[in-house]
């Protein structure tokens, strides 16, 4: 979830970030979908990046790094979402867009 003030449009600027906080600790109701366009500070802050959950390096936590040396923005997106990453949203883009070209099955 993020913390972020309306720049333009669908555009804001970011200037915090939680991972999967708790509805009470939510700082907006704007959440990172994952899908990034990113400068090349991105690995110097990844290289900051302490392990966190799981003994991973949280991709949120180095955003919050790179907070800190540069403006970071967001777009409001508009459209259908699909978690490809479950089985039933991968059934489910599958299906969409079969149908969108035409497939009536």
């Amino acid at each position: 979830m993020v913390k972020a003030d309306k720049v333009s449009g669908r555009v804001y600027r970011i200037s915090d970030l939680v991972e999967k906080p708790g509805p009470d600790k939510a700082p907006s109701d704007l959440a990172v979908r994952g899908r990034y366009v990113f400068t090349p500070g991105i690995f110097d802050a990844l290289r900051q990046t302490p392990p966190g959950y799981g003994g991973e390096i949280q991709v949120t936590d180095a955003i919050r790094t790179l907070l800190e040396e540069e403006p970071v923005y967001g777009v409001l997106f508009e459209g259908r979402c699909f978690d490809a990453g479950e089985t039933r949203g991968y059934l489910q883009a599958t299906i969409h867009f079969a149908r969108k070209r035409g497939w009536n099955g």
